[in-house]
């Protein structure tokens, strides 16, 4: 007998949840949930005044390091270590400088570098994050001048000049262009040099039309209370005004002749200066005084990507307040170079790469930790949706469904240069995140804890995540589950950079939709070991009511009948072996909305063996599993060709067993001997209401 289906109807009703009333939860679990990021990966900061480098979501601020930087010789610069010999930082200068004999403040240039092997490529894609501290500015203390992130072809050999140069622009008397040579350089500068200096230019924000002394002096009495940031070539003439400026420099016994100022093309600018026309290079953002120099943590990331024939750089400043919380706009500027340009500015692809800063008459601390250095691992870390057979679910997710939440970890052992983490006995953690609209499944109430499995290439494994504070939630066909919205998972294999063959691996926690709601990009979470760590955000679908759905319904199968069976009657005839198998295994499937009312009927029409044959004298027969606490009720189904109620009720298995199934058929004398090959069509209906 064949079937069809008809009808569906869609409602939308709030599911109900609870919170646990208390839950034992073993200590060692409380106490892994409650420890701080840099705590639950295992990283200290001590050994230095400065405040620890706050958290960046679940990720900690800092990451330990080592042989990464060494400093300039002769450079104000240290490598900030840990009480475990551990390396955390980088101090570029501090906020307490020596004197000179006169008592006056002594200046500082700090010039910090990678060490040999750490350099950069820019034949492949690198990024980092990092986050700097430039101490707190007060009534008492003026800041200045700024630190800057340099790349360039050769590491330099001497220690340009500080202030307003911030070691890297050159000297500001010259007329040549004695900046540090193919180089690069992100500035970000806290004192305006705004009356003959480097940052007229920027603080005036004029555009020169002249080269008389007056034109270049004047202030707009605004710009020269912020700070800039800002991106240029060092080493390259256009990056300069130079104007003709006689002065005498009493401390060398000289007249000076020049003076030099930052040229910036931003909105085309063009200046006018001894050797004619310049229209800049590089661009400048202006930030509020002081909001560089609160006493916060800035993030500050870079990612550098391969493009055809060439590459984009591109830079982010996140300022913060020191609680880790945004302060304003961030600042982000791309820059492309072609691989032509790539040689004409760096004549490499090769670079080195560093941090350089000063101080003046004005001083402040410049203190720059890493979340994960560029170049070290190249790695990645990815999270999405998927459904129990691991797919990524692309469509909409359907309220209190179960599904799996991945997260990916590529790792490329061939273009790093330390396994992941660098320790041979270490492993990596990660602390996991659900969206607002799921939550992970906690299997085991008692020690509060969720499976985690884990593919990888060496050979599968299982995990276990830990939480506290489970939210209850009471599933429509009665099942109880208790979920969670952060997972911390230890014990994560190690990337070992020989094994070629480790692309990385995947972990995949259990997931509920516990409530309606949008789709949303979510912070997914962080995985990290003792020389890098990674975040990650997921795309999760919106949930939404699961539609009103009838899948599969029971196709019945029965052995060929006699003549002496029909003319007789009979009561009882079981179905095929085969088809009875089958309907245990999928009777009928259907996809209900919460809490609606459905009710489900079948309407077989009448068999009419011939004349006089009476509609609804056979019936099929069969049990139906509605997955309540009733079990099961019988059902008869006529072949009067009217809708027979099979169910009606609130709660019901998506998928229920038919079993023990008969045919029934009156006394029917008038059959002739012939092969009537007749079938039945059954039309099968559900509908629901709120």
């Amino acid at each position: 007998m064949k079937h069809s289906k008809l009808k569906t109807l869609i409602m939308t009703v709030v599911a109900g949840m609870l919170v646990a009333p208390g839950f034992s939860t073993q200590a060692v679990n409380e106490e892994i949930v409650k420890q701080s990021p840099e705590q639950f990966f295992g990283y200290t900061w001590d050994g230095n005044s400065y405040p620890m480098p706050t958290s960046i979501g679940v990720a900690p601020g800092f990451v330990p390091f080592n042989d990464i930087f060494a400093k300039l010789e002769g450079s104000s610069s240290t490598v900030l270590t840990n009480s475990k010999g551990a390396d955390i930082g980088v101090e570029l200068t501090n906020s307490t400088p020596e004197k000179n004999s006169d008592g006056t403040t002594k200046s500082e240039s700090g010039s910090i570098w990678n060490t040999a092997g750490n350099e950069l490529d820019l034949t492949k894609n690198f990024n980092a994050t990092m986050q700097f501290y430039l101490g707190k500015e007060d009534s008492k203390t003026e800041s200045g001048d700024g630190i800057a992130f340099v790349m360039t072809k050769a590491k330099p050999s001497i220690i340009y000049p500080g202030g307003g140069a911030l070691g890297i622009w050159g000297n500001l008397t010259t007329k040549t262009a004695d900046g540090m040579p193919n180089s690069f350089a992100v500035a970000i500068d806290t004192n305006a040099n705004a009356d003959y200096k480097w940052d007229t230019a920027v603080y005036n924000q004029v555009k020169y039309s002249s080269t008389a002394e007056t034109d270049y002096i004047l202030s707009n009495g605004t710009s020269i209370n912020q700070n800039y940031i800002a991106w240029g070539y060092p080493g390259m003439k256009n990056q300069y005004r130079i104007v003709k400026h006689t002065s005498y420099d009493a401390l060398n016994n000289k007249t000076i002749e020049y003076n030099k100022m930052l040229a910036f093309a931003n909105g085309g600018s063009k200046y006018e200066d001894v050797d004619g026309s310049t229209t800049g290079v590089g661009e400048f953002d202006l930030v509020s005084q002081g909001a560089l120099n609160n006493g916060a943590w800035h993030q500050m990331d870079i990612k550098y990507v391969r493009e055809g024939d060439g590459g984009t750089f591109t830079y982010t400043i996140k300022l913060k307040n020191p609680n880790g919380t945004p302060s304003g706009t961030e600042v982000t500027r791309s820059i492309h170079w072609s691989d032509a340009q790539i040689q004409s500015i760096f004549g490499s692809t090769k670079l080195n790469w560093g941090f350089t800063a000063a101080t003046g008459v004005k001083f402040e601390n410049g203190v720059v930790a890493f979340q994960n250095i560029p170049g070290l691992l190249d790695n990645s870390f990815e999270s999405s949706l998927v459904d129990t057979a691991g797919n990524e679910l692309k469509h909409d997710a359907y309220i209190e469904e179960k599904y799996n939440q991945a997260f990916s970890i590529k790792y490329n052992g061939a273009t790093s240069r330390q396994s992941w983490p660098a320790a041979a006995d270490g492993t990596l953690s990660a602390i996991l995140k659900a969206g607002s609209n799921y939550g992970f499944i906690i299997d085991s109430v008692q020690d509060m804890t969720a499976e985690v499995k884990v593919h990888n290439v060496n050979g599968d494994y299982t995990l276990r995540g830990v939480a506290i504070d489970p939210t209850v939630l009471q599933l429509k066909n009665g099942e109880t589950v208790f979920y969670v919205k952060q997972l911390r998972v230890q014990g994560i294999h190690r990337q070992d950079m020989a094994n070629t063959d480790d692309k990385g691996q995947t972990l995949t926690a259990k997931t509920i939709a516990t409530k309606l709601g949008p789709a949303e990009t979510i912070d997914a979470g962080t995985v990290g070991g003792d020389n890098g760590v990674l975040s990650t955000t997921a795309d999760m679908p919106a949930v939404k009511e699961r539609p009103l759905s009838l899948d599969a319904v029971p196709s019945f199968e029965f052995p060929k009948l006699t003549v002496a069976q029909v003319v007789g009657g009979f009561t009882g005839l079981s179905n095929t072996a085969a088809n009875a198998d089958a309907l245990k295994q999928s009777g009928i499937v259907m996809q209900l909305p919460q809490d609606a009312q459905f009710t489900l009927t079948a309407n077989l029409p009448s068999f009419d063996l011939g004349s006089d044959y009476v509609a609804g004298s056979s019936s099929i027969k069969f049990d139906f599993a509605k997955g309540d606490s009733t079990g099961k009720q019988t059902v008869t189904l006529p072949d009067n060709g009217e809708d027979t109620p099979i169910y009606t009720g609130t709660q019901t298995p998506n998928s229920t067993a038919v079993t023990n199934v008969t045919l029934n058929m009156a006394p029917y004398p008038k059959v002739k001997v012939g092969n009537y090959g007749k079938e039945g069509n059954i039309t099968w209906t559900l509908t629901a209401a709120p």
